[in-house]
């Protein structure tokens, strides 16, 4: 029995030392054998920098104004409308009409704000999608360029104030805690991102 265990023992060191010797080719495929190239990117900085989402996010702004034009032209006709109505007679025609004539102002404002709300959350869904797409090839480009093997992503090394929610959840995905800025890309990205 003990010469069994013995022969299962060396069986498994012969068996992890060929896998090791079979594996090292694929550990070594950095620029210099043995060695792992790696850097960082802040995503978030790229995207509150890359022109085409600045361009994006300010168009959106533009929507928004219209549509608070819009639904602030209605809230005015409302406020005419119950200030007239507080003063009718409730039992009169006209206090019938005009109370549905709010009702029909209130309905289109809410409708005007939910499909608005629906629009926009659509198209921010897929432009932020084609942005973070784009972001991501510019980066996998740069990297093969530049003989990186890894690139993190990277948040801001500290916490600006917030809620504790927030900063708790912030704190559960960070996977790179610290780092040299000589390994950071993000304005490398930016740049190559805003020449396009």
């Amino acid at each position: 029995m003990k010469q069994y265990a013995k022969m299962l023992v060396l069986g498994g060191a012969f068996m992890f030392a060929v896998t090791m010797i079979l594996a090292v080719p694929v550990w070594t495929q950095s620029s210099v054998p043995g060695t792992l190239k790696v850097a960082v990117v802040n995503v978030r900085d790229v995207f509150s920098q890359y022109k085409a989402a600045i361009e994006f996010e300010n168009s959106v702004e533009v929507e928004k104004t219209k549509m608070q034009s819009e639904i602030d032209k209605i809230e005015g006709e409302m406020k005419n409308i119950i200030a007239e109505v507080e003063q009718l007679d409730k039992e009169g025609p006209v206090w019938h009409q005009r109370s549905m004539q709010l009702v029909r102002l209130d309905a289109e404002r809410k409708f005007l704000k939910d499909e608005w709300q629906a629009k926009v959350t659509a198209r921010l869904n897929r432009n932020t999608a084609a942005m973070y797409n784009k972001i991501r090839e510019e980066i996998d480009k740069y990297a093969v360029e530049a003989g990186f093997d890894l690139v993190f992503k990277i948040e801001s090394k500290k916490l600006e104030q917030e809620s504790t929610e927030s900063a708790n959840a912030r704190i559960n995905r960070r996977n790179v805690l610290t780092w040299r800025d000589s390994l950071d890309i993000t304005s490398v990205i930016v740049e190559r991102l805003n020449k396009q």
